[in-house]
């Protein structure tokens, strides 16, 4: 099964738990990289199989945004 990785989870607790996130975030890599982050979750959830088949518009505009974003993120990192 696809979906947000569970390992972005756990890095985003860490940060949260250590109470280093908002410092941290504002640190251009570490934006940029979030951003990356989410981008590839959102490609993800979008590949989804009930997705493609019941919405299929939802799925090549997740693509779109998702590909826009990661692509964003990873230039500017």
């Amino acid at each position: 099964m696809k979906g947000i990785n569970h390992a972005d989870i756990l890095a985003v607790s860490k940060w949260a738990i250590a109470g280093t996130f908002y410092t941290d975030i504002a640190q251009p890599k570490f934006m940029h990289g979030l951003l990356a982050m989410c981008a590839m979750d959102l490609l993800n959830l979008g590949s989804l199989s009930i997705v493609r088949q019941k919405c299929y518009t939802l799925f090549l505009c997740s693509h779109i945004l998702g590909f826009a974003a990661l692509t964003f993120g990873v230039c500017l990192s």
